[in-house]
This record gives C-alpha cells, structure tokens and sequence, in this order.
C-alpha cells in the first residue's frame, strides 16, 4: 500500500501545474549506491533518529543499499527487522530545482523523511504515524528492479518542498521494515532525484534506467487525469479522488480543459499476478459529491459507475486484452466495452491505458435480474471461477466432481449478489443448481435430450467461450476470470458462460503450461502439463467433449464464425484498428515504461520494437486459426479421463475455509495408519507450516485432526495450499484461505 504525506506540508496541487514545467533536465541528488549512515533494526533507534538534528556518528556507514545479498545490495546486513538510514545532501541553490522525485526500490516497507518531516511510505503503518523498529507490513512485497521493473515513484513539485529544503544540508532519513524475521530478503535501494531548470550539471547522473516525467502532450486518445489529494491508493477499499477527462475531436492536449468529466471518483488498485507490475491497474467508481454513486457515460460507453483501468505491461502490443473483448462482443451476449486512454495520476505520466466496464449485473452489462427479496428463483446470479484473494471473497466448493487428476476440488465464488450481501436462502438456491448440474453431468441419464446436461445451461454460450479462450491459446482460460451467469427462472433459469475477462497473458504472452506455440488445446493440455497448478481447468470441460453431439455442434458453430468473425481477414483489421487507435501514443507509453526488447514475465517471445510485436501477433493468429481448421475437425469423443481416488487418503475436508483461527481436517483411510504429515505452502511454494500428527483421533469411518490457534496463530492473511501425506504419499492438496 502505497502512501504520499507531507505532514502539515502536504499541498493541494492543481491539475495546470502539469504544464509549464521549466526542467531542463534531471540529476541524482543521492544515489542508492552512496555512502549512508545505517543502523540495524533488531532493537528500536534513538527516538529522533530521522530528525535533521539527530547526531548519526556512532552508526555503521556502508554504501546502499542495505539487505541479505541477494545482488542489489551494496552492503550486506545480518537478519533483522528493520533498517534506518540516514543520508545528508547538499542544496546551493533552490531556485535551480523544480521537482524531486523518490524512486524507492524496497522489500518489504518504507517509510521516508526529509529534514524530519514525513514525505512518503509504503506497505506500512498509517501515514504520519511512527513506524516500530518491529512493526510487520501489510504483505510482503519484493523490490522490483531485479525483475526488471522500475521503482516505485513519489513525486515532490516546489510548492509541496520549498519550505521543508533549505540552501545548505539537508538530511533524507527512511526506516524500511522486513515482512518477517524470517524473511529470505530484504532491499532497501532509494533515489533522490532533482528536476533542474538549468544545463549546468550539479549533482550526479540519474541510473541508467530512469525514466524521466512526460508532461506537456498532444494525443489523439482521451486523456485522463486523476488527482487523489495526498491521499494513499489502497487496496480493497477506494479513496476519493478527483478525476477530468480531456477528449475532444482531433488532438488532445494535457493542459486542456476537462470537458468530458470533471468531478469527484473512488480509486483503489486492483489486480492479482498484475499487481506485481510496475504498471499497476486501478478500479474506480463515479461520484457525485456527497460521495454517492453517479451513473454517466464515459467515453461513449453506457452509464455506469463502476470502471476498471487496465495497464497493459508484460503485453508489449498493447492490445491484448481489447482484442479479445471485441471478438467476444462480436459473438456472445456480453463481453467488456474498451476505450483506449493515456492515463495521468498524481502528475505522475503513466502511459496508455484501458478503460473497461467492470462486470457486474446491469441492463447494459449482464443483464439478469436484480435479486427478488421475495422469490429466490427469480433472482440472477454471477458466478465466477477465480484466484481466492482480496476482503470480499465467498462461494463454495464443488461437491465430489473434481479435477482432471483427482487433487484439487474447484471454489466457485459469488459475484453477484455479492457474497457480503447474498443471503442464505439465495446462497443455498445457486449452489444447489450447481450441485444438481454436476451430479446430472456424471449421471447415467446426462445425454438424455429432456432431462440431460444440455437442459441446465445455454450451449451457444460454451461454444463462443471455448473459441475465443482457444483463439487466444489463453493459459488462464477456463480456471480464472471465468465468469457464469444464471438467468431468472421466468427468462429460462439456465446457465451461461460468460463474460470474457483478462486475457493480456494470452495470444502467445506466456511461456509455461500450455505456452505461446501455435499447437494444442488448453481445455486438455492444461490439466496435463499443470497438474500441480493451484487453480485447476473444472472437470466440467472433460465431460462436455464427450458428448457426441455437442462436439458435432461446435465445429459447425466454427464453421459459421470462421467465415465472419473468426476470418483470418477481420481478425487481422482488428488488430491494425486497434493499433491505430493507440498510435499517436506507442512512443511516449514506451519512453515511460522502457521494457521493449526486455523479458518480462511470462514473456514467450520478445522483440525490440512495438511494430515487431504487432506483426508477430499478427502472424500467431494467422497459424493458431489454421492450426485449428486442422484440428477442430479432429475433435473426439474423450474416453481416457477416469478419476480413481487414493487407496490411502480418501476424501479429505477442511473446514471451516476460509478459516480464522482453528481448522478443523477430516478424512477417510481404508487402513488405519499410526501418522499422518501436513506441510502448508504459500502460493511461491515456500513451506510455512509442517508437522508430523499420530495416535490420530478416529470418529467412525473419519479421523480428525485439529489445528488450533497455537498452531494457526503466525500464518498470515491470504491463501496457501495444504497437502496431506502418509507414507510419503501426497495426496489431498488443497487451496486454504486465512482470515484475519
């Protein structure tokens, strides 16, 4: 979480000051690789340690920055929770600087003072709030120019620093603090960067990837400027802010006027592999000015509220996510509308972004009926199949339908009604229709044409979600952002597949499980190549293809798309018209994000140029749609799943999950065994909880096992995997969610 504070400093700044600018150019004022005073954190410093004041002569100095030599370190500490830094710096002459910029680079918080006021923090503690030489962060959070990204960036202009600087020493003073003692990391690397007005050179070269501030610009795209008044962008939570769009026909001009919107918004990040970019994505919500929803339309979209900013980064074509969109809008009931914009927040130039509709239920977006408080039938429902993180997460697991390889049960999450805001009776009403859908599928009478499989959900639907997840060879199809709806009984109550979401990892952007080669099929290959994944393909997609009938429907469906929206021709179109759309601003989007020709995870392939990565695009698609000509034809009735369970653990459980503070593991052996091991793993497959249980309680045909809070107790918020195993064989692994 990432924090801005001037104390009683802080300044309101005004949008025009984006204009103007005077920087001739931009030195470092300190260098992460300096000489700094340091003190190692295993007991609390002197209590006005970040004062200018404060007498630093009997603490270490090393050259920056400070952690456990994991190569960006310049000096090695011991293991500790904390460091405190102090570095003095000399200013001759204010008049010459216009702008500092903090570039922090840090695992896992910080805190930062300048001449002992509070400029800035991350991931830690309430802003203008003493940080303990032992407090914990939020989460753990890794340095970011070691996997090539850049640094976190805190912008200073001369209205927020002229009266905190002074002409002569001065003195930057940051505390960083480690996740945990145990941490394997920790990176403490900060630029302090000055913006000068004149050519002469006074300090230091900037780092050869700094990546100066884009102020001043033309575009033919919207631009869009958002201004949070000092406040932090959390996660989870919007925080009000102040927004202006300038579109206009022709060029736009960053110091224009906001005559598309003007007026107040929530913003919070968002994202889940995404947020570890350097280019962060952010939900936000339009406000009126008491702060109530305020429906409008943006940028030519239907009125709404509620909108999502994609960042496009480890996507170097810019248009990932937009091409998928539009082809799904082209062929299933609703797919996410798309405008392309430049995006400004903080005075901070953040490049080209997209703008999408969030999903959720409305006439416009999904259009199912709004919960009837009197007839739970009667209500729509969204579901979703997704990574289980964030505050409001809720749903349930499938009952004994399983997994391709038999070791992960599926969660299946309200969406709407949301799950804080669902009630028992609706919550129990849609997990029954799912429960009843899965039995019927795995039944003797599933093929039958009155009461079989086909009569619970929309079969259009499957088709058009199978082709543009396949189209797009998209790793995450099926397993995550894999969104359902249920429509009321009176519109048919049957379930449909869709929206679309999240596909800037597809279209040959990754390079694990199923890749970015031109062959195979995700709905098969996935289960096989990742079976050890967390988030597992539902065995739904096993089933369906062996239905004859339903495989003889989708390849005269494909011969019907393959002569409009799936041609080869058209498809090609939309990525030059989409690559137009974003032309004016391809330059300056990579001068401020400077990651062509660099690998950038899950890169498959990398190229040099945004041009070379629009024609190999191009080209993929060419191949994939031949490839599944070729293939789609070939498509046969699978006849080699079948799930044996272990002859050794059968049928574990968890619950409550998510849990609190006590969980409770039940399951059934058919021998009866003197221990059993449990080992829990974070998502990085990092153990952080082991241990060997015998002389096992035994209810029955169950045996029980319980972890209380003294065993629970320093596992932290978020989600594991916990496997149990006997005789060295793992079986039962499972994603677990901790709660507060």
């Amino acid at each position: 979480m990432k924090q801005f504070i001037l104390s009683s400093f802080l300044s309101i700044f005004a949008y025009v000051t984006l204009v103007g600018q005077t920087i001739d150019h931009w030195e470092s004022v300190i260098s992460a690789g300096d000489e700094w005073h340091y003190f190692i954190g295993n007991e609390a410093p002197p209590q006005e340690w970040f004062e200018k004041s404060f007498d630093p002569s009997n603490w270490n100095k090393g050259m920056g920055g400070f952690g456990y030599g994991d190569n960006d370190d310049g000096t090695i500490i011991e293991t500790t929770y904390s460091v405190f830094l102090r570095k003095t710096f000399e200013i001759a002459d204010k008049s010459l600087i216009e702008k500092f910029l903090l570039e922090a680079d840090y695992d896992d918080a910080f805190v930062a003072y300048l001449n002992g006021v509070e400029i800035a923090r991350s991931n830690i503690g309430i802003a203008g709030t003493p940080v303990a030489f032992d407090d914990l962060p939020f989460t753990d959070h890794e340095a970011s120019l070691t996997s090539g990204n850049l640094p976190e960036r805190f912008t200073f202009h001369k209205s927020d620093w002229e009266s905190i600087i002074v002409e002569g020493e001065n003195v930057l003073a940051i505390q960083v603090n480690n996740y945990l003692i145990s941490s394997s990391d920790l990176s403490s690397n900060f630029w302090w960067i000055a913006g000068l007005n004149t050519p002469n050179q006074i300090f230091q070269n900037t780092p050869s990837w700094f990546v100066p501030p884009i102020t001043g610009f033309e575009s033919e795209l919207p631009i869009i400027i958002i201004n949070t008044l000092g406040s932090v962008i959390p996660e989870e939570t919007k925080t009000t802010a102040e927004m202006g769009i300038i579109h206009q026909a022709g060029l736009n001009h960053s110091d224009g006027e906001f005559n598309h919107f003007d007026g107040k918004i929530g913003i919070e990040l968002r994202g889940s592999s995404s947020s570890w970019f350097a280019k962060t994505g952010y939900s936000i919500e339009t406000r009126n000015e008491d702060g109530s929803n305020l429906n409008i339309e943006l940028l030519g979209m239907p009125k709404e509220n509620d909108w999502v900013f994609h960042g496009p980064y480890s996507d170097k074509t810019l248009i990932r996510n937009a091409l998928a969109y539009t082809i799904a809008g082209n062929t299933m009931e609703y797919a996410p509308r798309v405008r392309f914009c430049e995006l400004i927040i903080n005075n901070d130039y953040l490049g080209i972004y997209l703008l999408t509709e969030k999903i959720k239920r409305d006439k416009n977006r999904v259009d199912v009926d709004p919960v009837n408080i009197d007839t739970v039938s009667q209500t729509g429902f969204i579901i979703k199949v997704d990574k289980i993180s964030g505050e409001n997460v809720g749903g349930w697991w499938s009952d004994e339908r399983v997994s391709k390889h038999g070791w992960l049960n599926n969660f299946y999450q309200y969406h709407y009604p949301k799950p804080d805001q669902i009630t028992d009776e609706q919550a129990a009403y849609i997990r029954s229709y799912f429960f009843d859908f899965e039995n019927l599928l795995f039944s003797d009478d599933w093929l039958d044409e009155d009461i079989g499989w086909k009569t619970k959900v929309d079969i259009a639907s499957i088709y058009n979600f199978f082709f543009i997840n396949e189209l797009a060879k998209n790793v995450d199809g099926y397993r995550l952002s894999t969104y359902m709806f249920k429509e009321a009984e009176e519109d048919g109550g049957i379930l449909k597949f869709g929206p679309v979401w999240d596909f800037n990892l597809g279209f040959a952007n990754a390079d694990y499980c199923t890749g970015g080669g031109i062959s195979g099929w995700v709905f098969s290959d996935f289960p096989d190549l990742c079976w050890d994944d967390g988030s597992q393909i539902p065995i739904w997609w096993q089933r369906f293809f062996e239905d004859e009938a339903f495989i003889e429907g989708l390849k005269m469906h494909w011969e019907t798309l393959r002569s409009e929206t799936y041609s080869t021709e058209n498809v090609w179109q939309l990525v030059d018209s989409l690559n137009t759309d974003i032309s004016s601003a391809v330059d300056r989007n990579f001068d401020r994000w400077n990651v062509l020709g660099n690998y950038l995870w899950p890169n498959y392939r990398v190229f040099d140029t945004h041009a070379e990565e629009i024609n190999y695009l191009k080209d993929w698609l060419e191949d994939r749609l031949e490839w599944m000509d070729q293939n789609i034809p070939l498509l046969k009735l699978d006849t080699t799943f079948v799930y044996t369970p272990s002859q050794a653990i059968i049928n574990p459980k968890y619950y409550p999950n998510p849990f609190s503070d006590i969980l409770q593991i039940q399951f059934q052996t058919e021998d009866h065994f003197p221990f059993i091991d449990i080992r829990i793993t974070d998502f990085m497959g990092r153990n952080v909880f082991t241990k060997k249980f015998s002389e096992l309680n035994r209810n029955g045909i169950y045996y029980n096992i319980l972890l209380d809070e003294s065993l629970t107790q320093n596992l932290a918020k978020g989600a594991y995997f916990i496997q149990l195993s006997i005789n060295e064989e793992e079986i039962g692994k499972q994603v677990l969610i901790k709660l507060e």
